[in-house]
């Protein structure tokens, strides 16, 4: 059922393209990597649908929901909250995707159809109870997610079109102000 999942990202590290518009590798992206191989792939997970949860800077669970019921993506489901009365209140999230990835030999690796095959109850109890479990980071949980053959990604960090974080920039608008003399009169 869950295909692959990441946990605690950065919504930071998430190319979001405000203001920019555009289509296909404009829209922004959503990268995750695995180490396969002794090498790092990068799969962008901007069109992937399942469950996903939002956090404060404290790992708090703010809010779960869900991607890929009508024609919203991860990408467009976690955007949307980046402007509506939770915009200033998340700045992580975890995600549980239903879609597998298509490896491929050039790099250009993909999301597949979400599979349609019976589940059996066992499936998705082991995988709503470890949505739950690493989600919400129960104290009295000692097992961990029990997700079958699911792979855990790391967050991909696109610096070239990742924005650093507000507190650096100010830093950096500060440490090239002239410095002022303080004049006493």
């Amino acid at each position: 059922m869950i295909q692959n999942y990441g946990l605690f990202w950065s919504r930071d590290g998430v190319h979001w393209n405000f203001g920019r518009g555009g289509r296909g590798a404009f829209r922004g992206s959503l990268k995750g990597e695995i180490v396969r191989n002794r090498s790092a792939e990068v799969v962008d997970f901007r069109e992937q649908v399942g469950i996903y949860c939002l956090y404060d800077n404290n790992f708090e669970l703010l809010y779960v929901g869900q991607a890929g019921f009508g024609n919203a993506t991860l990408f467009d489901r976690l955007r949307s909250h980046t402007g509506n009365d939770l915009a200033e209140r998340w700045t992580k999230f975890s995600w549980f995707g239903l879609k597998p990835i298509l490896f491929s030999k050039n790099d250009a690796h993909s999301l597949g159809a979400v599979p349609q095959n019976q589940l059996e109850v066992g499936q998705v109890l082991n995988s709503l109870e470890g949505i739950l479990i690493v989600g919400a980071e129960p104290p009295l949980n000692r097992q961990g997610p029990r997700f079958g053959e699911a792979e855990k990604f790391a967050q991909h960090w696109d610096d070239e079109h990742v924005y650093p974080p507000l507190m650096e920039m100010v830093k950096e608008i500060y440490d090239t102000l002239p410095e002022v003399e303080d004049d006493e009169h």
